[in-house]
């Protein structure tokens, strides 16, 4: 079967990639809607590629066009290069769905991120956008547009025989999109998401926490702080109580793709760095981001260019100021 013939096993869009690793017994799969992600074969995989799946085996996962299998999609693609095995699965397709004006917000966020202008449209009736409505067919994508619209935060231009959706963002739409982009204006914390590497740890004491500091926030990294809980929630929280986040992708960890994409969908800005050996194999989502690549013996340049791009963006921090104040 080649990739052209193969469909996602969870939202059925044809895949952009797919292959099995033999030797881990995975099946490796990029899929436009879900993006990026694996399944154990001999597990998951079996049931997941079914249209009609088992209901014995995996009750919860339901057939094509699912709240569960929308819900899975849209935890996919949040969490690019995930390993789905069967109790992962289960768990995800349990997940109940966001309210829906939380959907709203984060579709205004991706469409901001590709509408540059007053004017430009974009079609929204394509794989990547069902999957940001958590639907899956044309109606159910012009049912979210129209809302948007009622919400005076876009309009639907001309709907024609092909089906596409084109929108563009209308005057309220650049204003509520103003205010998600500029959440947390007062915070003073910069949260970094990085490799927890030993190798790594002269990149953040030496060279990313003081460009942070020298801007004006304070550093935070979830390792270095005492808290109760699990990891995960914490991250979560301490990411919405940040004015922005500095990623570096050295390493290629699954959770700093996440940390990152997690502070982009609320609005965030994100500062994005990498070591120049490894930036050629950033994925591909991220590889048209502005990153600064740096090398052992340049650190210094890239805490200059850091600092440098945190106040072009966000301007001098609160702490700076506090600093200046007191003499």
């Amino acid at each position: 079967m080649t990739t052209q013939d193969r469909r996602c096993p969870v939202c059925f869009e044809a895949l952009r990639d797919w292959y099995v690793d033999h030797e881990h017994d995975i099946e490796r799969f990029d899929c436009p809607r879900c993006s990026r992600f694996r399944v154990v074969s001999d597990t998951v995989g079996d049931v997941l590629v079914h249209e009609e799946p088992s209901t014995e085996r995996y009750p919860t996962l339901g057939p094509e066009g699912s709240p569960a299998r929308a819900n899975l999609s849209a935890w996919l693609r949040e969490h690019p290069d995930s390993l789905l095995t069967t109790e992962r699965a289960q768990d995800l397709c349990s997940l109940g769905r966001p309210p829906v004006l939380e959907i709203v917000d984060e579709a205004l966020l991706a469409l901001g991120r590709e509408i540059q202008a007053p004017g430009q449209d974009l079609d929204v009736n394509t794989p990547r956008w069902r999957g940001q409505f958590r639907t899956f067919d044309y109606q159910g994508v012009r049912g979210w547009a129209q809302l948007m619209e009622d919400l005076g935060y876009i309009q639907v231009g001309e709907l024609t025989h092909d089906n596409p959706v084109p929108v563009t963002l209308a005057a309220g739409g650049w204003e509520r999109l103003h205010e998600l982009q500029n959440v947390n204006p007062d915070s003073p914390q910069g949260f970094v998401a990085m490799w927890f590497d030993d190798g790594m740890t002269e990149l953040y004491d030496g060279v990313l926490s003081k460009a942070i500091e020298a801007a004006g926030y304070r550093p935070h990294r979830v390792d270095r702080r005492e808290f109760a809980g699990r990891i995960d929630d914490e991250i979560v929280a301490q990411i919405r109580r940040s004015r922005f986040v500095v990623a570096d992708f050295t390493g290629h960890r699954g959770g700093v793709y996440w940390e990152a994409g997690l502070a982009e969908g609320l609005g965030l800005p994100v500062f994005f760095t990498c070591r120049e050996d490894a930036a050629n194999d950033l994925h591909f989502d991220v590889r048209q981001q502005n990153t600064i690549r740096w090398t052992e013996d340049g650190l210094e340049e890239l805490g200059k260019r850091l600092q440098a791009r945190i106040e072009a963006e966000l301007g001098r921090g609160p702490l700076a100021t506090t600093l200046q104040a007191g003499g």
